[in-house]
């Protein structure tokens, strides 16, 4: 197996211990054979083995754990692989006793439990409004909230083949038709939240994942979402100076923070009636939150679609990898 092909299987393990199996010290040693930078000349080989090799003893540690267990009355899940770390939660990837694989959120702390019940709820009428649609593509599917010793751990669908946005940033802000694309999508999933009712507050680097191989996104971060015109909950600690300082749920908030997220990404590179766009819905939305100027977020879509294509002409399909 190439390094670049243990790269992309270890990217996939949801459970270190069936991945190391039955003896792990063996798997180990086989894994720091093959992945030790002695072997390999190139700069970039050596590069990617050191990477490997520390993604290998992080397994290796997890592996080593007792595993973890919830159930909820139908279903036993078995918590795997630690994710990320935010604010509010944690992440963890998940199984159930089918081999079904999930995303398990657990909050930090019992006085968080409201914030991962707002986010379920927000998501299931999401899902109710787009089921039978493409649109629903853009967000997780949810499955059910558990209770474990005080502390809320809700259950999503498993997000199969798609990375985190901050993984392929820097590809789709160097290439146009990158930036075409993704923005189309993310305006869309920002119009169908507003369409249920709701603001997301949270459309930010951090909060997106992106599949590659369909060129798809997905939109996270309803840990913050609240009802157009509420005030908001929270903020994103680490984009807190990307919020207007009224802090209210307007819808026009998603739009600005979307065109944010993009503006903090694209180059040089790419042609400048795209930037001009971009900066210019940010400058709009900055507006519809002072009440100046009305917000259309579909209307929005429709210019982009038509700018697009007197730059591009027809669209053409670019691949995107993860490096």
């Amino acid at each position: 197996m190439s390094l670049f092909k243990l790269w992309g299987t270890l990217q996939d393990v949801r459970n270190a211990r069936k991945f190391f199996g039955d003896n792990p010290d063996k798997t180990l040693k086989e894994l720091q054979i093959k992945c030790h930078p002695d072997l390999y000349t190139d700069d970039d080989d050596k590069t990617l083995a050191i990477k490997l090799t520390q993604q290998i003893h992080s397994l290796y540690e997890e592996a080593k754990k007792p595993a973890s267990y919830v159930s909820s009355s139908t279903t036993k899940y078995e918590i795997c692989r630690p994710i990320s770390s935010g604010d509010t939660s944690d992440l963890f990837y998940a199984t159930d006793e089918s081999e079904n694989h999930y995303i398990a959120k657990r909050a930090k702390t019992p006085a968080v439990n409201t914030f991962l019940r707002s986010e379920f709820r927000a998501t299931e009428l999401i899902q109710e409004k787009t089921v039978g649609t493409s649109y629903s593509h853009f967000f997780q599917t949810p499955v059910e909230v558990l209770t474990d010793d005080k502390i809320y751990i809700t259950m999503y669908k498993d997000n199969e083949g798609y990375v985190p946005f901050n993984d392929v940033s820097d590809q789709i802000g160097h290439n146009g038709r990158h930036v075409a694309w993704f923005f189309k999508r993310l305006i869309s999933a920002v119009a169908t939240v507003n369409s249920c009712g709701l603001v997301n507050c949270a459309v930010l680097p951090s909060h997106i994942l992106v599949n590659p191989g369909i060129h798809g996104i997905r939109l996270l971060g309803f840990v913050h979402s609240v009802n157009a015109g509420d005030k908001l909950k929270v903020v994103s600690s680490q984009y807190k100076d990307w919020y207007p300082k009224n802090k209210v749920g307007y819808p026009a908030l998603d739009m600005l923070l979307a065109a944010k997220t993009m503006l903090s990404v694209i180059s040089s590179d790419i042609p400048n009636p795209i930037k001009s766009f971009i900066r210019s819905v940010e400058l709009s939305s900055e507006l519809c939150l002072k009440g100046v100027d009305t917000y259309d977020p579909w209307m929005i879509y429709d210019e982009f679609s038509a700018l697009l294509k007197k730059v591009y002409g027809q669209s053409k399909w670019v691949e995107l990898q993860v490096k």
